[in-house]
Formats: structure tokens, C-alpha cells, sequence
């Protein structure tokens, strides 16, 4: 069973804010020199606007080769979504590929996400690998911006089907 902590007295991190345009051109200028491809991939256009500045700073950098993607996601499907394109890419498939199967992957994906209770979430991990089978489900932290209404304790299980 999954004990949850009702202590609110741990610190809360704070939500995250819309990044200037000027952060992301910087790190697009930066990437710039290895000559390649770069992926943006950011959280759901719904509940950050992180798309809205990539996007802003990307058209001042035309000479670059940026995809902005918006995986409509948050959390850990997000966090699957980044490994699956890290691993993609290191695999050697094409960067047009890696590109194209973001987000269209017919490959379910489960995880467990938590606050501050690393403990509780293998628990919940181990429970679900036996009930449904599995092997290596990812454990992640919550992000700061789901802790900080959440609150520090809790417990999240991801599952999202490609397209």
C-alpha cells in the first residue's frame, strides 16, 4: 500500500514562468555549432507558453535548422517523449524521423511520477510491473510547476498511446 504525506510543511518549489524569446535564441546560437538539426521540444501549448518563445526566437535565427515541437504534454509523458527522441537519435535514425515519430509512436508508455517521496514511488513502480506485467518503469519527479499545486507527497501515474 502507498502511504501519502500530508506534512505541508516541506518546501514547495515555485512555478515556472514564460521564458523570454532572448533565452532561447542564445541557446539556439550556442547549439548552432554543432551544426545539426535542433529539436525543441517543449510542454502543451494548453498550459505554458515556453512554445509561443521558442517559436519568437527561432524566426531570429532563420539560418538554423529548429523544429519546434509542441508535444501537448506535460510531466513524465513529456520526459518519455524527450528520452524516446534522445534515444531515436542515438540509435542513428534519421533526424527527419526522430522528428516525424515524435508524437506519432503507436507504443504505449507508463510511468510513475512523484514529490519528494522516491520511496513510495518504487512501491507504486513495483505494484504496477506486477499487476500489468512490466519491467523498468521510469520513476520521475514531478515537475515544479505540478508540485507547487499538488503539494509535497503525491503520487501520479502517466500513460499515454502514440497517435
Amino acid at each position: 500500500m502507498v502511504k501519502i504525506i500530508t506534512d505541508t510543511t516541506a518546501y514547495l518549489p515555485k512555478d515556472y514562468a514564460e521564458r523570454p524569446p532572448e533565452l532561447f535564441a542564445a541557446e539556439f546560437k550556442r547549439l548552432s555549432a554543432y551544426g545539426e538539426t535542433i529539436p525543441c521540444i517543449h510542454p502543451s501549448t494548453d498550459v505554458s507558453g515556453t512554445v509561443r518563445s521558442a517559436s519568437v526566437a527561432a524566426r531570429d535565427c532563420p539560418d538554423l535548422d529548429i523544429h519546434i515541437i509542441d508535444t501537448r504534454m506535460v510531466a513524465s509523458p513529456l520526459a518519455t517523449v524527450v528520452r524516446l527522441a534522445v534515444e531515436w537519435s542515438e540509435a542513428g535514425l534519421d533526424k527527419e524521423i526522430v522528428i516525424t515519430q515524435l508524437g506519432r509512436s503507436t507504443d504505449g508508455y507508463l510511468s510513475v511520477m512523484h514529490a519528494g517521496v522516491p520511496e513510495q514511488g518504487q512501491e507504486l513502480a513495483d505494484d504496477l510491473g506486477v499487476t500489468l506485467g512490466l519491467k523498468d518503469i521510469p520513476i520521475l519527479d514531478v515537475p515544479p510547476a505540478i508540485a507547487t499545486h499538488g503539494g509535497p507527497g503525491i503520487l501520479g501515474v502517466s500513460f499515454f498511446v502514440g497517435k
